[in-house]
Parts: structure tokens; C-alpha cells; sequence
């Protein structure tokens, strides 16, 4: 009971108390703090230090502003080029649902990243259940959330980035959303919007 009493024992039950909170809140570093409190990096952008060879990211600045041609795909006997494919990454300060841009701050500026109409509305959908009581489940977030980071594969047209995938590419979707940033600057990321039964 005495030591109860003394300074020494409130002092540790609140650095554990604070331990706690800050283990469960604070899971982040100080620039997903800033982002996610005032919508902009103070500090270093978070995807600054990651593995760019490993993942093929560029810089968007660096891209020409004509996308290089590397050959055609044929459609209904028409010809359409192909343009060789490089890949950008940010994290989402906006998006515009009529003209399907999202605003994405990469580590060397912002890029307006230009979906097509359906490609858009796939990742910025909510998906939700109905549960047997009529109530609904949220299971998960639309991917075009401020906040959210993701890994782009596609090519620049313009002062645009146009997200795009071809069936022989290397990567088979256009958009990944990041999940975690790993100390060496590996990435974990979801390649999949999940489906509505919750897989």
C-alpha cells in the first residue's frame, strides 16, 4: 500500500497507460499523422523510401508527356496503340466523380490520375452487406478515400496519368492499394476489391 501512494507508482501506471494508447492509436509514423489530420505531408511524403526498382515506380515528372508507343492491339479489325507502361505512387487527396480524376500526391508532386467511367466507380465503391436485419455492414471503404495509398500502373498522356493494363502485361491490375509501408521499403498491398459475402 505504500508504494502504492508514492509518485514512482502513478508515474509508471501512466507511462503503461500511455504505452496502450499510444500502441493502439498511434500505429503510424509522424507523416501518416499529418495526412491523415491535416490532408498534406509537413514532413517527408510517406512512400518516399520505398523500393522503387523493385516495384518499377518512376518518377511521374520524369515521364515524357507523349506515351511511348510499343506496338498495336487489334479490336473489331481496328488498330489501337500500345503504349509502354510504367507505374506511379501516391496517396489520394481528392477525387472528382464526374470527370473521374483523382487527385494523388506522389513523393514528387501532385498527379491527376484519369480513370475511365467504369474503372472509376469499381474502386470508389463502398461495399457493404445487408445483414438479416435489415441492417447494413460496411466491408469495405472505397479505395479513392483521402488518405488511401495506392501503386498505379499505366502511362502519361499530357499533364494526365492514365491508369491502364494490357492482357499481356506483367501486372495484372491497374491499381493496388498499399497497406502497409515495410522499414526496408517493401510494400504490402491488396490487389482485390473484397466481394460483398466478405472474401
Amino acid at each position: 500500500m505504500e508504494w502504492l501512494n508514492r509518485d514512482e507508482c502513478l508515474n509508471k501506471y501512466n507511462e503503461l497507460i500511455f504505452d496502450e494508447i499510444k500502441n493502439n492509436k498511434m500505429k503510424d509514423n509522424i507523416s501518416a499523422w499529418e495526412m491523415e489530420s491535416m490532408s498534406f505531408y509537413y514532413h517527408e511524403h510517406e512512400l518516399a523510401h520505398i523500393n522503387k526498382e523493385k516495384y518499377n515506380v518512376v518518377d511521374y515528372s520524369m515521364l515524357p508527356e507523349k506515351p511511348k508507343e510499343i506496338g498495336f492491339n487489334l479490336y473489331k479489325g481496328l488498330k489501337y496503340p500500345k503504349f509502354e507502361l510504367k507505374r506511379i505512387v501516391g496517396t489520394v487527396l481528392d477525387r472528382d466523380k464526374n470527370k473521374h480524376v483523382v487527385a494523388l500526391l506522389t513523393p514528387d508532386g501532385v498527379v491527376n490520375v484519369k480513370f475511365y467511367s467504369g474503372q472509376f466507380a469499381f474502386y470508389d465503391r463502398q461495399i457493404s452487406r445487408i445483414n438479416e436485419d435489415g441492417t447494413k455492414t460496411t466491408l469495405e471503404d472505397g479505395w479513392f478515400k483521402r488518405g488511401e495509398k495506392l501503386l498505379i500502373t499505366g502511362f502519361r498522356r499530357g499533364d494526365q496519368f492514365k491508369p491502364k493494363v494490357y492482357k499481356d502485361s506483367v501486372y495484372q491490375h491497374s491499381v493496388y492499394r498499399i497497406i502497409n509501408i515495410k522499414g526496408n521499403g517493401e510494400l504490402d498491398f491488396q490487389t482485390e476489391r473484397i466481394s460483398a459475402d466478405g472474401n
